[in-house]
C-alpha cells in the first residue's frame, strides 16, 4: 500500500503578508477520504537577545571610517591573534551605538523621511523660488537616498535576497520573498521525544536539546577531544610511542560517540623520519602510506610552502570552466557578472587556506582579463 498526502493548503503573496505566523495542521483521516486540516496564527511571543552582527549599510554613514581606525589603532598586551580578538570585540560598542544613532528602525525612518519630502515639496509648488524651502527639499531629499539605500541593503543582507540585485528595488514581490523566506525558516511547533507538541519557543528549544543530548550523550560522557590532542602533542616525538598514544585516544574517543575509524581507508604522511621509523608506525596502526602532495577538500596539501606548480590544477580548472561557457553573444557586462559569481569562487577558496603564490594569482587573473 502506498501513502501519498494529498490534502493541501494554499496561500498567496498576501495572506504570507498579513499572516507570516500562520501554520496548518493536518489530523488524521478517520473514516473520511481525507484529512481535516486546521490554519491556526499566532505571535512571536517575544525576540530574544541576538548575536552581534555586522551591517553593510554602517559604511554609508560618515562616521563610520573614523569609527573603526580610532578603535583599531588600540593594541592590547598579547599575542597577534589575542590582539585582533580584542579589537573586534571592543569594535562591537561603538558599531552599536553607530546603528543606533544613524540606522535604528531604518524601514520606518525611510518611510518617514519620504513622507517628510513630499510635504516639503507640496508646500514648493506654492512657493516655487523660496530659498528656505529649497534648501530643505535638497537635504530631504539627500536623507530619503541615504536612508532608502540603507533599507535596502539591510533587508537584502538580512534575508539573502541577494539574487535580487536589479529591478525589484523595494516592490512588493521583494518583500512576499523576504516574508516567505521568514515563513520557510520558522519553526512553529515540534513534537518532542514523548509525543507532546510543543508551540512556545522555549519549549521548542528544550525539546531540541533533549533529542540531542539523548542522541550524543550528555556532558558527562563526552570526550573532551581539544585535550587528548594537546596531552598526544606533548608527548609525541615522531616515533611509535606518540602513535600508540594517539591510536589509544582514537579508541576512547569511539568507545564515547560510537565512531570508528576505518585503517584500510586511512593513510600515514611522513616527512622528516627515518625510513625504519616509518615502517614500525605502518606496522603498529596499519595504516597505508601516502605520498606529498595529495588532495583534501579540494585543495592540494604540502608539506611546505605552496608552489605555483602546486596551482595548477586550479588554473587547469579555472580554463576547464570557461569552457563550459556559451558566452559568444554574451555582452560584457554578462561576462563579468560571471567572473565575479562563478570564476572568482573557484580560486577564492583556496585563498581563504592558503598564501597562493604572487605567480600563480596574476595568471589567474591574466585569464580572467583575457576572458572578457
Amino acid at each position: 500500500m502506498v501513502y501519498t498526502r494529498l490534502d493541501r493548503v494554499l496561500v498567496n503573496q498576501s495572506w504570507l503578508l498579513d499572516y507570516p505566523q500562520s501554520y496548518a495542521h493536518f489530523y488524521c483521516e478517520g473514516t473520511f477520504d481525507h484529512s481535516p486540516c486546521v490554519v491556526q496564527s499566532k505571535n512571536d511571543g517575544g525576540k530574544k537577545r541576538r548575536s552581534f552582527k555586522y551591517f553593510n549599510m554602517w559604511s554609508q554613514s560618515v562616521d563610520f571610517h573614523h569609527c573603526v581606525k580610532e578603535n583599531w589603532e588600540k593594541n592590547w598586551p598579547g599575542t597577534k591573534m589575542y590582539n585582533l580578538v580584542c579589537k573586534l570585540k571592543h569594535l562591537k560598542g561603538p558599531l552599536k551605538n553607530l546603528n543606533k544613532c544613524d540606522f535604528d528602525d531604518v524601514e520606518n525612518n525611510s518611510a518617514r523621511a519620504q513622507m517628510y519630502l513630499e510635504k516639503i515639496q507640496e508646500r514648493l509648488r506654492d512657493n516655487p523660488l523660496n530659498p528656505e524651502l529649497i534648501l530643505q527639499e535638497r537635504e530631504a531629499t539627500s536623507s530619503v537616498r541615504f536612508l532608502n539605500d540603507a533599507c535596502y541593503e539591510f533587508l537584502m543582507q538580512k534575508y539573502k535576497a541577494i539574487w535580487v540585485e536589479k529591478g525589484d528595488y523595494n516592490t512588493k514581490y521583494f518583500y512576499s520573498i523576504i516574508k516567505g523566506r521568514q515563513v520557510r525558516n520558522k519553526i512553529m511547533r515540534i513534537a518532542d521525544s514523548n509525543g507532546i507538541l510543543c508551540e512556545t519557543p522555549d519549549e521548542i528549544q528544550n525539546a531540541f536539546i533533549a533529542f540531542y543530548t539523548n542522541l550524543l550523550g550528555s556532558s558527562h560522557d563526552t570526550i573532551d577531544v581539544a585535550k587528548m590532542w594537546s596531552r598526544w602533542e606533548r608527548d609525541q616525538a615522531g616515533d611509535v610511542n606518540s602513535i600508540m598514544v594517539l591510536l589509544r585516544s582514537f579508541a576512547t574517543f569511539s568507545c564515547a560517540s560510537g565512531l570508528q575509524m576505518n585503517s584500510t581507508k586511512t593513510n600515514a604522511y611522513f616527512n622528516g623520519v627515518h625510513s625504519w621509523v616509518k615502517q614500525d608506525i605502518i606496522q603498529v596502526s596499519r595504516f597505508q602510506e601516502g605520498h606529498l602532495p595529495f588532495k583534501y577538500l579540494g585543495v592540494p596539501i604540502t608539506c611546505g610552502r605552496m608552489k605555483k606548480s602546486d596551482c595548477n590544477i586550479l588554473v587547469e580548472k579555472l580554463v576547464s570552466k570557461i569552457r563550459s561557457f556559451g558566452t559568444k553573444k554574451l555582452s560584457y557586462l554578462g561576462k563579468l557578472i560571471l567572473v565575479n559569481s562563478v570564476l572568482t569562487a573557484l580560486y577564492s577558496y583556496w585563498i581563504n587556506i592558503f598564501i597562493i603564490p604572487k605567480g600563480a594569482l596574476n595568471k589567474l587573473n591574466a585569464i580572467c582579463r583575457n576572458y572578457l
